[in-house]
């Protein structure tokens, strides 16, 4: 789904100015046994373009990989992860190069975030904020650095039903471009962005039932 690596490296290099280097902010959705597929939701085959810096495309592997090193404790002594898992597409905003009053740390700007709450809305997934980071590179395009974003706290995972699609089709991605180009959070009114905010938190949030408490006794609490 949504392209190959190569397409990420290439907009490495556009969005680069001879002499600086660039750098882009990313958020991996990664694979975790329960990708299923739906009948008549149409896999996006090419990255899908939100703007023309935001992008859900594919990371090159090794890429991937520097994500997931980044964000995973090394332990003591170091000990090289073997991983099961892998990618099923990454938000990835191209910010270029550092420039006076760019604001640095991850997703600084929101956007990210922003597709991420809107994709939840249209279609919940478990992409949560736990593979994030920015990754740095010098102007010929070549890796140099990846630090990591939050990777830790209440929005480090969200939850899916087992057995439910957990991937944005191309229709879904259409709709969250509309959404993203025409919506403004901060006009919202204050009691609909406390609404949303509390939708948002909602998805990211699981909860482990014991004893006989029935599903429907649950959703009442």
């Amino acid at each position: 789904m949504f392209g190959t690596g190569e397409f990420f490296t290439e907009l490495v290099k556009r969005f680069s100015v001879p002499g600086s280097g660039t750098h882009v902010h990313v958020l991996l959705h990664s694979t975790n046994g329960i990708d299923a597929q739906e009948a008549g939701a149409e896999q996006c085959e090419e990255p899908f373009e939100i703007n023309a810096r935001l992008w859900i495309c594919r990371l090159p592997n090794e890429l991937r990989d520097a994500v997931y090193k980044a964000c995973e404790p090394p332990g003591e002594p170091y000990e090289s992860a073997f991983r099961q898992y892998g990618q099923l597409y990454t938000i990835s905003m191209f910010l270029g190069p550092n420039t006076p009053g760019t604001i640095t740390s991850w997703d600084g700007y929101g956007l990210v975030t922003k597709v991420v709450a809107f994709s939840q809305l249209i279609h919940p997934t478990s992409i949560g904020f736990a593979s994030t980071a920015v990754l740095r590179f010098d102007d010929d395009g070549s890796f140099r650095q990846a630090t990591p974003g939050p990777c830790r706290g209440i929005t480090e995972h969200a939850f899916v039903i087992p057995g439910m699609r957990n991937w944005l089709s191309k229709s879904e991605c259409e709709r969250i471009k509309d959404l993203y180009s025409s919506t403004d959070f901060g006009s919202l009114p204050e009691r609909v962005a406390r609404a949303h905010w509390n939708v948002q938190h909602a998805a990211f949030q699981f909860f482990l039932k014991s004893g006989p408490c029935s599903l429907q006794q649950a959703s009442m609490r």
